[in-house]
C-alpha cells in the first residue's frame, strides 16, 4: 500500500489551505507517456473520488488514488523535501 510521509501529509494539507479547500483532498493519476518514457505522477486537489479510485485517509488528509496509479505505487513512499518536492521511492 501507498505511504505517505509525514512531510508529505503536511504540505499537500498547506496547499489545501492555500487553494481555500481544506475540506478537498489530494487525487493521485498516473500519466503514461508514449515513447520509451517512464510514466509520469500526477498529483491534483480533488473534492471526490473519480470512478475506480482507491479511497486513503491519513491524519485528516484524503487520497484518491486512481487504480493505475495504485498498481505501480502500491509499495512506494511519497516524501516531501524542501530543496527537491514530493519524492517518490
Amino acid at each position: 500500500m501507498l505511504t505517505l510521509t509525514d512531510s508529505a501529509i503536511n504540505k499537500f494539507k498547506e496547499f489545501l489551505e492555500k487553494e481555500g479547500t481544506p475540506d478537498s483532498g489530494v487525487r493521485i493519476s498516473i500519466s503514461l507517456v508514449g515513447g520509451c518514457c517512464s510514466p509520469s505522477l500526477d498529483m491534483d486537489i480533488a473534492n471526490n473520488a473519480g470512478w475506480g479510485d482507491i479511497i486513503l485517509e491519513k491524519d485528516n488528509l484524503k487520497v484518491f488514488l486512481e487504480q493505475k496509479a495504485n498498481n505501480l505505487l502500491s509499495d512506494a513512499i511519497i516524501d516531501f523535501d524542501e530543496e527537491y518536492g514530493f519524492l517518490v521511492a
